[in-house]
């Protein structure tokens, strides 16, 4: 009851006072601590300090804050002794109450204005600090794509440049072998021109020894027996020369070779034709017993007897017997077919050859793809095991040891890649060898080009999420098969990997183990996710296919026309252990739809098992 006098007294106290309650702290500490808190409530209140006053005034503010003291201390001592008699008869109350059953309703008293004020900030201070933290998580989040996608835009022009570089060389080096082959070409057609004219010249002045000599080179420059009908601008042949010149041995010699008796050259003029127009009875008993037909007339309707010119030659025709000319005819014709079947079956034993060697060179290749595909498999082991290694903190002696293995696993991939590209050249040029010779015994010389014809639609890397993911046009929808995506410089399986979509890589233990593969496949259905199978740069389709048929048979029948995405299909392939989210009725239309298989090889030219089943993209190499 003392507390409004004692602080109305405590208002008008001055600084002498405060400083007299001070000095008594040690022996009243309950004073000391009242005048502090009576400071304290003063100066919540806005009380002006009080001003300094003279010797005097402290004196007599001493005194009274003394007195005032001792009354506060006596009267907070029967203040405690009153509170602990109503804290006895309250509890006393209480027992009571609790006998007989009584209750005592407390009165809930509402939150003060300054708790609501203060409950408002506290609101306000909420939204403020969570706004912040959405706007500061959407920048990171922001920041982190940034970050990614600047990375595979790094990625991506690394490998366009490594891969326009390696262009660039397999262009250049196409481009020196098709320049070695003009070359070679323009050369020979300008030795086939002068050794044409050259033999043509032995033939009329009966130079048969030096026949002999080139004849083995004119073999090589007119392919093979082709030689013996070489004939200049006009048709006319070799032994046609020979007749004109009246060169008798050469005329016996041409004809031993295979020469044709009765080749027409200018205006229709046969070799006896000529024979007796210039007089060489020699020749003419010659021709008539090769085989030369008299009979034959010129263009202008005139045969051998009408135009010999001397009696001897018109004697010699008037004594041949006509039909022997037919048997003559008919033992020459048989004999060109008897030799025709021989050179064929040179050919054809030189095909033969020729597949051998492709067949053997494609056994190399399939030899060296494994082991490049364990090269692969082993060095993604080596790194698994590092990774390992050094998150269960292993001793640096070990980590060393690991580092070392997967150095080792790296060289020997590298050894493994020149390999399979040695023997995939050699490959491809015993193809080309075989179809070479395959078109020149069609006839259709040069026909063989300079390598495999590169199939599929030509799409350059930007437009290759409209193509592949979103399908502008429906045009893969509409092929009913799988998509082959062909792009040497490995750009699509970098975008691919960044995007959402179920990458497997077809080399990958762990990707291609079966329970993985199958949960893959069923994802990709259940989110309406892309399937990517990443054959690399490695001919492993056929074990794709051992691994796919493992978890259900035909199933890579069933990705490749899309019957995969029917109901019974897809469902055969989800397990009980996949849980709810792969019930039949979590499987919406919508994303089914945007299931797709794609194919992804970094070979130049796919298996032809692989282009024939699939539609086939090959991706083109910006600045190439």
């Amino acid at each position: 009851m003392q507390a409004p006098g004692l602080r109305k007294k405590t208002t008008k106290a001055t600084g002498a006072t405060r400083t007299g309650l001070a000095s008594k702290e040690t022996k009243k500490p309950g004073a000391a601590n009242l005048a502090a808190g009576l400071s304290l409530n003063m100066s919540v209140k806005g009380t002006s300090p009080v001003p300094k006053k003279t010797s005097a005034s402290k004196s007599t503010t001493s005194k009274a804050s003394t007195s005032l003291t001792k009354k506060r201390t006596t009267t907070s001592t029967q203040s405690g002794s009153s509170t602990r008699a109503a804290g006895s008869k309250a509890k006393a109350g209480t027992g009571l109450k609790k006998g007989t059953g009584l209750k005592k309703k407390v009165a809930k008293k509402g939150p003060t204005a300054e708790e609501l004020e203060l409950q408002k900030k506290q609101n306000e201070a909420a939204l403020v600090i969570q706004s912040s933290f959405k706007s500061f998580k959407v920048k990171k989040e922001e920041k982190i794509a940034r970050e990614k996608r600047e990375q595979m835009e790094r990625d991506m022009e690394e490998l366009r440049k490594q891969a326009w570089l390696a262009e660039i060389e397999r262009q250049r080096k196409i481009d020196a072998e098709r320049r070695k082959k003009m070359m070679e070409e323009a050369k020979r057609r300008k030795e086939e021109v002068s050794l044409r004219k050259k033999l043509l010249e032995m033939a009329y002045d009966g130079e048969t020894d030096e026949l002999e000599k080139t004849w083995s080179r004119a073999r090589e420059v007119f392919k093979g027996d082709a030689c013996v009908e070489v004939a200049d601008g006009h048709g006319t042949t070799l032994l046609s020369e020979a007749s004109a010149g009246g060169q008798t041995e050469c005329v016996k010699w041409l004809v031993e070779k295979g020469a044709h008796p009765n080749s027409l050259g200018e205006f229709g003029r046969t070799p006896i034709w000529r024979a007796c127009f210039l007089g060489h009875a020699d020749c003419v008993r010659e021709l008539l017993e090769s085989g030369g037909d008299p009979r034959l007339a010129s263009e202008s309707g005139e045969v051998a007897k009408n135009v010999a010119s001397t009696d001897e030659i018109k004697a010699i025709l008037e004594e041949w017997d006509e039909a022997k000319t037919d048997d003559l005819i008919a033992k020459f014709e048989k004999r060109m077919e008897e030799k025709a079947l021989e050179d064929q079956k040179q050919k054809e034993e030189m095909m033969e050859g020729l597949g051998r060697d492709v067949e053997t060179a494609q056994i190399e290749n399939d030899q060296m793809q494994k082991l490049l595909r364990n090269a692969h498999q082993e060095l993604e082991k080596r790194i698994f095991e590092y990774d390992t290694c050094v998150g269960e903190g292993k001793p640096q002696t070990l980590l060393d040891a690991a580092l070392t293995a997967v150095k080792e696993a790296e060289g020997n991939l590298e050894q493994a890649k020149t390999k399979a590209n040695v023997a995939r050249e050699t490959l491809q040029m015993c193809k080309l060898t075989l179809r070479e010779k395959e078109h020149e015994m069609s006839g259709q010389e040069g026909a063989g080009g300079d390598g495999e014809e590169e199939v599929g639609i030509y799409v350059e890397m930007k437009d290759l999420d409209d193509v592949l993911i979103k399908d502008v046009g429906d045009k893969v929808k509409s092929s009913g098969r799988a998509v082959c995506c062909i792009d040497i410089s490995k750009q699509a399986s970098v975008f691919l990997r960044y995007l959402d979509t179920n990458y497997v890589n077809c080399l990958s233990r762990s990707h291609m183990d079966a329970d993985r593969l199958r949960r893959s496949i069923v994802g990709s259905i259940r989110y309406g996710k892309p399937l990517i199978l990443d054959l690399m740069d490695v001919d492993v389709w056929e074990s794709v296919c051992f691994d796919l048929e493992l978890i259900k048979k035909g199933l890579v029948a069933m990705l490749l026309d899309r019957s995969i995405l029917q109901e019974e299909n897809y469902m055969s392939l989800v397990k009980e252990s996949d849980g709810e989210e792969y019930h039949v009725t979590k499987f919406q239309d919508d994303r089914i739809d945007k299931f797709k298989v794609i194919l992804l090889t970094s070979e130049r030219f796919p298996s032809k098992e692989i282009t024939d089943q699939t539609y086939c993209v090959r991706v083109v190499i910006k600045g190439s």
